[in-house]
């Protein structure tokens, strides 16, 4: 992942692909995303796939990855790769304009991200969560009100801004 990372960087998309690739079908021996066992760290590399579909303009190719990353989340049990990845699959989902499927990842994620105790991903997703759109009024002022709480917790300053902006604005 870590070269990848340094060819993302270097504006080299296509050999970052190229080497995430190699990693998955070596792990997977030949099996790709499709595979059946792995690693535990397997979602990793297909959320990391995932990411430069995503860059690339390939929402339904993110979201594919999304998928096979979500099930080798569940399969190796980790509640922070479920997380990740539901939040993940919210951010995809949102650019394909599936609304509804968004939230959904978005309350999973929150379930899974509560269980592990990252305080900045839940309060994000408890924003988001709480937008017009998405929630009753009610909804929104629990999600916001735990945001705010937990934005403060850990001295990030713009979550509170943004969950008190938001309950502001709620009837």
């Amino acid at each position: 992942l870590e070269l990848a990372d340094i060819l993302v960087r270097q504006g080299d998309p296509e050999n970052a692909a190229r080497e995430l690739w190699e990693g998955l079908l070596l792990v997977t021996a030949g099996d790709g995303p499709e595979a059946e066992r792995g690693p535990e760290p397997l979602w990793r590399l297909l959320v990391a796939l995932g990411d430069l579909a995503r860059a690339a303009g390939d929402y339904p190719g993110a979201r594919s990855y999304g998928l096979h990353a979500l099930r080798h989340a569940a399969r190796v049990d980790s509640p922070v790769g479920r997380g990740r990845v539901h939040t993940f699959l919210a951010e995809v989902d949102d650019m394909l304009g599936q609304a509804q499927d968004a939230v959904e990842h978005r309350r999973l994620a929150v379930e899974e991200l509560r269980r592990v105790g990252d305080r900045r991903t839940t309060a994000e997703l408890l924003i988001a969560l709480a937008d017009p759109g998405g929630a009753s009024a009610v909804e929104a002022k629990a999600w916001l009100t735990e945001a705010d709480a937990l934005a403060a917790e850990i001295g990030w300053q713009e979550g509170v801004d943004r969950s008190r902006a938001q309950l502001a604005r709620l009837p």
